[in-house]
């Protein structure tokens, strides 16, 4: 198992402490965090004041170690928070089982992985002078489970599943049907789900 929870769980345990304890993770909206919208107008300044700042906000979105996972600078700043934390959370996962990311390799182990919200591959394509060749990977749901089986090698099947609310656990159902007909010897099933805009 493995996970990213606001404000900042990051393992299974502290997860089962925090629900456990009856701990509540909506606060206010970190300081900062929509200062680039409101930098575009008075007109969505005025918006912004009036929506809604509480909600569950993970520290750090944007923190990610591209290199350990060999992708290019570039190409990081493109790829979507999304696919950024699926790819950490599914390596830790792997680690969390005792199994070696590498000893995957080749195999026909599937990823099945729960997306919704694309609001963050919309603003990368928003502005035509800035478009990189990696924009369009970045803007693409399927992304998100593909670059978990390009970084591992994988053979078995790499979908993205989007079924609004349902999303991560229509992701675990199929994970399991694969497995159960044999199509997969092993999955990595889970789902990830950031709003990094005000307005998804």
């Amino acid at each position: 198992m493995g996970c990213r929870f606001a404000p900042d769980l990051s393992s299974p345990e502290d997860l089962w402490r925090f629900l456990v304890s009856g701990g509540d993770a909506v606060r206010e909206l970190p300081v900062d965090r929509w200062a680039s919208f409101e930098e575009r107008s008075p007109q969505e300044r005025g918006v912004l004041r009036e929506a809604t700042r509480r909600a569950a906000y993970l520290d750090d979105v944007q923190g990610f170690d591209a290199a350990f996972f060999g992708v290019s600078p570039l190409e990081a700043l493109y790829a979507g928070p999304q696919q950024r934390l699926a790819l950490e959370v599914a390596w830790e996962a792997l680690e969390h089982a005792g199994i070696a990311p590498a000893s995957l390799r080749r195999t026909d182990a599937g990823v099945y992985i729960g997306v919704t919200f694309g609001e963050y591959g919309l603003r990368t394509m928003a502005d035509l002078t800035a478009i990189e060749p990696w924009a369009g990977l970045g803007a693409a749901y399927y992304a998100v489970p593909n670059r978990i089986s390009y970084l591992l090698d994988l053979r078995g099947p790499s979908l993205a599943v989007d079924s609004a609310c349902a999303s991560s656990l229509s992701g675990v159902h199929l994970a399991c049907q694969s497995l159960r007909i044999g199509e997969s010897s092993l999955v990595i099933a889970g789902g990830v789900s950031v709003l990094s805009e005000p307005s998804p």
